[in-house]
Formats: structure tokens, sequence, C-alpha cells
């Protein structure tokens, strides 16, 4: 079954809020990211937009062992290991963001929640997104004001309790602030 995803966005002075989807599978399980952008520079402010190139997404797998913990853990780089209780039916990608509209030729910082985020999909069962970070490590502006950042991370059970088919979600708030 395809998957669309669109990104919404609005601006409000130096501000540009942007959702983004992704795909965050146990059977078939839906992750969004809510991405922040803020323009703190003193030329003239744009309206940024953040461009989906490839949804961040832990795949679609099933799970063995509902009594330890089970983790997939991506890295910068793409690549990922998991335990040995998940079975992948679609294997997971690290998400890759395409910024427009920003200030040419200019170094920026992307920010990213370091506390855990609870993916909730059935009352009384959720999933845990933490280690979250993102790439490259000097990002940079091209001259047309594009540039590409990529955000990975850990996705863990919470042992003991069994997760039937369900879609699990929740927010990633991600501040990008170009430099002057």
């Amino acid at each position: 079954m395809p998957l669309t995803c669109s990104s919404n966005s609005t601006t409000s002075g130096l501000l540009t809020k942007a959702t983004l989807c992704g795909l965050l599978f146990f059977a078939l399980t839906f992750f969004s990211t809510t991405l922040v952008t803020s323009a703190l520079y003193s030329k003239t402010a744009k309206a940024q937009t953040i461009t989906p190139d490839e949804n961040f997404s832990f795949g679609r797998f099933a799970l063995l062992d509902f009594l330890n913990v089970e983790e997939i853990d991506m890295a910068s780089n793409g690549t990922y290991t998991h335990t040995s209780d998940i079975w992948f039916l679609q294997e997971p990608q690290r998400g890759m963001y395409v910024v427009s509209n920003a200030p040419a030729n200019t170094n920026y910082t992307i920010t990213v929640p370091s506390s855990d985020i609870l993916l909730s999909g059935i009352p009384g069962r959720s999933m845990v997104l933490d280690q979250l970070g993102t790439g490259p490590d000097n990002p940079r502006t091209d001259v047309n004001g594009e540039a590409l950042f990529w955000i990975y991370g850990r996705l863990r059970t919470q042992g003991n309790m069994s997760y039937p088919d369900a879609t699990f979600s929740g927010d990633i708030e991600i501040t990008i602030v170009f430099d002057n």
C-alpha cells in the first residue's frame, strides 16, 4: 500500500513551521515529525520551506519477543542495527530533508530534543524514540539557499508488554537557526 506524504507550512515573521510525515512501523505504524525553523539573521526574511526527500522511518517490523526491550538504532550514515527479536518486513531509513529559500552560503545549526519522546498508539502501550541526532556535522546552505539535512535516532519498546498491530505516532520539534 503506497503512502503519500505532504508538507504543510505556515509563516509568521521570521518563524516557519512545517509538519512532515514519515513512517515508523510496527505492523503498520505511522510516525510524524514537526519541524520548526527560526531564521535568526539580519538579511531580509524569507519563508523557508522544508521538504522531505526520504521520510524518517523505522520500517515495518514484527516483534518476536514482548518480554525484553527491543530496539532499532539508526546511525547518522543511514545504517542501522537492531536486537535479534525484530523481524523486518520493510527496512528503516533515516529522514532526509531539503531546506530551501534560506539565506545563501550560510551556516546553520539544528537542534533536536534531548529527552525521550513517547510514541503512543494503543492505550497503555507506547514505544520510545530517543538518542536523536542530525547531520551533516557542519551544515551550510549553498549559493541558492538550499541544504540537505538528516535525522536519525533509536526506537525501543518498553518490554514486559505485548504490542498488537498498531500505529504509533508522536512529534519531534526541530529548530534550525541560521547564522548572521
